[in-house]
């Protein structure tokens, strides 16, 4: 085991830790003054239910299905400008999720970066599309 993480967390060396947990105080005790983060992804509630999806699967978009809903869902028209080409349905799930991620990606990038935004986009803009 690792003496020090290979990095320092706000500056901090930071103690490796063994990352057995037998109780909640012991995982208290381990945590005790630090700062922790904690990614829950789509794949979180599956520890719980089978019949949850995984991220790939509530992602991916088809081609067909953009053509389908595109009169319904305007965010697909700034797909083009985004450079993002969806794949048809012929194409795995994860690929054709990736270009969904990327099109999320691209509008958190825009939010927090606004001097960013093309011509084309504004605030009030971004707000619409993420209703």
């Amino acid at each position: 085991m690792l003496d020090k993480l290979d990095f320092d967390y706000d500056g901090v060396a930071q103690e490796g830790n063994s990352l057995g947990i037998e109780s909640f105080d012991d995982l208290h005790r381990k945590l005790d003054d630090k700062k922790i983060c904690v990614f829950l992804g789509a794949g979180f509630s599956k520890a719980w239910d089978e019949k949850y999806p995984l991220s790939d699967q509530v992602f991916s978009l088809s081609k067909e299905e953009a053509e389908l809903y595109s009169d319904k869902f305007k965010f697909f028209s700034l797909f083009e400008s985004f450079n993002l080409n969806l794949h048809p349905e012929t194409v795995c799930e994860k690929e054709r999720a990736g270009v969904f991620k990327s099109f999320k990606y691209n509008l958190d990038v825009y939010r927090r970066y606004p001097s960013l935004l093309p011509s084309h986009l504004d605030k009030q803009t971004l707000d619409y599309f993420e209703r």
